[in-house]
């Protein structure tokens, strides 16, 4: 078995708090993980949101929150580079979860430069700066259209597809966090992003992660 999408941004990177997890791994009969950091921790980042930190007085706080306690990459790869000369009792694996806008393709390549992670997983967290996910953000369905934001979310998401700057996928349903979820839209279009990874991913010959 295995769990392809694991946080380690709570405590230090040493063996002994990656231990924590590979114990309740080992508990749980899980024989691989990935590991992986959101991209918002870190500075060499901070282009990635630039739109979503001024949409809002709440965005703003939230960003400005998480930057000034950001770090800088390299403290990331160096725990990689000294994991990978330690011995575990399951496979492991590094990588980013980069939050992904149209307009920051370019970036996110020169992100992906900066170290060749094991894999690199693309996510939706917001909509045209939109955070629309972030539960203590007050909005209502009255404030947006709802079916616009999911039509939005989902051509997002093809585009991410398209790319080819990932290995993965995340939060392919991130938008049921809204209200009046349009569960057939949501499984056809699902489908089609399905078959186009697919597809992308043997064209390129990538190893297929969705989460």
């Amino acid at each position: 078995m295995i769990d392809a999408h694991i946080h380690l941004e709570k405590g230090p990177y040493n063996r002994q708090w990656l231990d924590k997890f590979i114990d309740k791994a080992v508990n749980r009969n899980i024989n691989e993980v990935y590991f992986l950091e959101h991209a918002h921790i870190f500075k060499e980042c901070r282009s990635l949101y630039n739109e979503m930190s001024q949409y809002n007085e709440y965005q703003s706080k939230w960003f400005a929150g998480k930057d000034s306690k950001s770090k800088d990459i390299k403290e990331y790869i160096d725990f990689i580079e000294l994991m990978k000369k330690e011995e575990f009792p399951i496979k492991i694996k590094f990588g980013l979860e980069v939050c992904y806008s149209p307009q920051h393709e370019h970036d996110i390549e020169e992100i992906e430069k900066l170290y060749d992670f094991d894999f690199i997983v693309g996510s939706i967290h917001f909509i045209d700066g939109f955070a629309f996910s972030h539960l203590k953000q007050r909005w209502s369905s009255n404030d947006v259209d709802i079916n616009k934001l999911y039509d939005r979310y989902y051509s997002i998401m093809i585009k991410l597809v398209k790319s080819n700057l990932f290995s993965g996928l995340a939060t392919l349903i991130r938008c049921s966090v809204l209200e009046h979820i349009r569960q057939r839209t949501i499984v056809i279009i699902i489908k089609s992003l399905l078959v186009n990874f697919i597809r992308e991913a043997c064209m390129l010959k990538r190893a297929v992660v969705l989460q």
